[in-house]
């Protein structure tokens, strides 16, 4: 059995089966392991008010909303510590790769995220649309003041255009500036500061707690969790990942919507 006090879990793809749930068998091997003191940690590229959905969780609700990171590793806390950490996007990126991005395509829609303060869009959305990202319509200021101030994470999305040309072309021009990941079967265009992501916000996360990265655990499925899988003691790719997130990880469970995670901390790290 591996010496694992932490454990870090991607939410969608991931932790979250297929109709958005996390199953009955994850929920009671993710118990077995807090009741062992094994620490639990969101690692995601939601906002912290999603990390996750109490209709999601369900009874681990509290315990996943204790600590972790999100907005990608833009922002990490862990409550009993009282610790929080914010990792930005300074202000004059955040200016010119909005413009850059708003070039790509007219339909593109482009969120630049500020922590639990706002989030602003470039393209009106509904009422539906609007909670799905968690943020009331009232905490949506102007796109074109938001787009000249610091953020966490710009996200771009299409609904059905591939992104990977303009990915490649802005990932060059803002080398050193921004970290920029493709993700959502290529739909989707996420940013954030250069060196951020949820590796760095992990080894910060387990640093408060004087545990090391060999002693902690990870499950992920796409691009930004790849660094992460690859810095731990102990990474897992879900039967769904990417091929990036396959090769950073040590082992391969099965598919989110097979209790990819129940089985991973099971049958393949022994933890339950």
């Amino acid at each position: 059995m591996p010496d694992v006090r932490a454990i870090f879990l991607d939410l969608d793809g991931t932790l979250l089966n297929a109709e958005g749930r996390i199953s009955e068998p994850t929920r009671r091997a993710l118990e077995a392991c807090h009741r062992r003191g094994i620490l639990l940690y969101v690692a995601t590229a939601r906002s912290r008010r999603l990390a996750p959905r109490a209709d999601e969780a369900g009874t681990l609700t509290a315990i996943l909303s204790e600590r972790g990171l999100c907005h990608n590793g833009a922002m990490a806390w862990d409550a009993p510590l009282g610790y929080e950490r914010h990792y930005v996007l300074a202000a004059d990126t955040v200016a010119a790769l909005t413009r850059d991005l708003a070039e790509v395509d007219a339909d593109l829609q482009i969120a630049v995220q500020r922590g639990e303060e706002y989030n602003a869009y470039r393209l009106p959305m509904s009422a539906a649309e609007h909670e799905t990202w968690g943020f009331a319509p009232h905490e949506a200021p102007a796109f074109a003041w938001a787009a000249g101030r610091a953020c966490s994470k710009i996200v771009a999305l299409h609904p059905s255009r591939d992104l990977g040309e303009a990915f490649a072309t802005l990932s060059h021009r803002y080398a050193g500036r921004a970290a920029l990941y493709l993700t959502d079967s290529r739909r989707c265009l996420q940013a954030m500061a250069c060196g951020v992501g949820k590796e760095r916000a992990a080894a910060d996360l387990l640093a408060a707690r004087g545990i090391a990265m060999d002693e902690a655990a990870a499950f992920g499925d796409d691009a930004p969790d790849a660094a992460l899988l690859a810095a731990v003691g102990h990474g897992v790719a879900m039967g769904n990942a990417t091929p990036a997130a396959r090769q950073a990880a040590r082992y391969v469970t099965r598919r989110h919507d097979e209790d990819g995670v129940a089985y991973g901390l099971e049958h393949i790290l022994g933890l339950v």
